[in-house]
């Protein structure tokens, strides 16, 4: 019967979180696009040995907007405004290097992205500077385009049954807790393919997927894996 009642606690997470980021999901008129950075980065060529399907926590990133606030109004309006209840949203698709620490990045000067394409994301990732940055830094080095790039992650992301964590917002728990939830929603998802970052002061940031080069789930690289799974983390609410 315990069995029973958390899978069923699981599937309401994961419904109540589709619902959420739903609703969360309203687009202004007028989507002002940022600037390109690249003049100010380090291009690094390197082989992609992999892929990072990176989703954020947005509850712990809406409290970091709000107590060390560095993006513009759009964004944290855009994803941490009063009537925007998300809970995982899409950081980004990375191309990983087949080395620690020997990712390509910024691999070709860029132009920026078209406002068209920029909408078609927001609902996936709510902030239009990130999009923009995902786009010079990672997207530079995975596809022609950025309307090719933003495809590929958005079918990906799709892909993904995403759970609300509501069940494990009190307190701490381990970090094999979140993955336990994960393959829950995910049953073809493979516990060593589930990365987890989380901040200094240990709380969860972000759930990372480890692809290979043909976008199919892989044993993450030690580099990536971040907790382990006797770790405690703590997880914030959504609101």
């Amino acid at each position: 019967m315990a069995k029973i009642s958390q899978i069923l606690a699981m599937i309401f997470g994961l419904t109540a979180s589709a619902a959420l980021n739903a609703q969360s999901c309203t687009l202004p008129a007028d989507i002002r696009q940022t600037h390109l950075e690249a003049q100010h980065a380090e291009t690094r060529q390197a082989k992609i040995g992999g892929y990072l399907l990176s989703f954020s926590w947005s509850p712990e990133v809406c409290f970091n907007a709000q107590s060390h606030p560095h993006d513009s109004a759009q964004d944290i309006t855009l994803q941490c405004g009063p009537d925007k209840h998300f809970g995982f949203v899409l950081h980004g698709l990375w191309p990983e290097g087949q080395v620690e620490n020997g990712w390509p990045q910024y691999c070709r000067k860029v132009e920026p992205v078209a406002p068209a394409t920029l909408r078609k994301m927001l609902c996936h990732t709510p902030s239009v500077s990130l999009i923009e940055h995902e786009w010079e830094k990672h997207g530079s080095c995975a596809a022609p385009t950025p309307e090719v790039f933003f495809a590929q992650s958005a079918r990906l992301a799709d892909a993904v049954r995403l759970p609300s964590l509501a069940g494990l917002t009190r307190g701490q728990v381990n970090a094999s807790a979140v993955r336990a939830t994960l393959i829950a929603a995910n049953p073809r998802l493979p516990h060593n393919a589930i990365g987890i970052r989380v901040n200094k002061g240990g709380w969860l940031e972000e759930v990372r997927l480890c692809l290979d080069t043909g976008f199919h789930y892989r044993a993450c690289p030690s580099y990536s894996i971040g907790a382990q799974d006797g770790d405690r983390i703590k997880i914030a609410r959504i609101r």
